[in-house]
């Protein structure tokens, strides 16, 4: 759990990369090894002998439980899950933008209508015409 949370704090500093992410995978499975190993050397010492079939019985299916049944049901909500994050965050987030485009547009809509008919902002200028004279355009002069 320690090294999910490294991890998860390298990637929120800018600090993530594909080695850490490695290296955490790495851990990860060392610590899972010794695990496994230790958890089926320590139940001898921790029960009396005539239990030890049923003790090593239920280790192995709270182990089988957590590794088939629950693990990979859990890995594909999380996952479906981070999927629909990715979708919904930028959707959500253009939802509001167009929210407050929209607001702005009627305020100003409204900032506009309130002004009298002879009044317009931004002012128009009026166009001059540009003349150019006959002996720019080419011709003989």
């Amino acid at each position: 759990m320690i090294r999910l949370v490294v991890i998860v704090i390298l990637v929120l500093v800018g600090a993530g990369s594909i080695w850490a992410l490695y290296l955490v995978a790495l851990s990860i499975g060392v610590a899972e090894t010794i695990y496994d190993t230790s958890a089926q050397s320590i139940v001898p010492q921790m029960v009396h002998r005539d239990q030890l079939a049923r003790a090593n019985g239920r280790l192995y299916a709270a182990e089988l439980a957590a590794n088939e049944f629950i693990g990979p049901p859990l890995a594909g909500f999380l996952a479906a899950a981070g999927a629909v994050f990715a979708f919904a965050a930028p959707a959500a987030l253009w939802a509001v933008a167009s929210a407050k485009r929209t607001s702005a547009r009627l305020a100003s809509a409204k900032r506009t209508s309130a002004k009298p008919a002879s009044v317009r902002w931004p002012p128009l200028r009026p166009r001059r015409s540009r003349v150019v004279p006959s002996c720019q355009l080419g011709a003989p002069g």
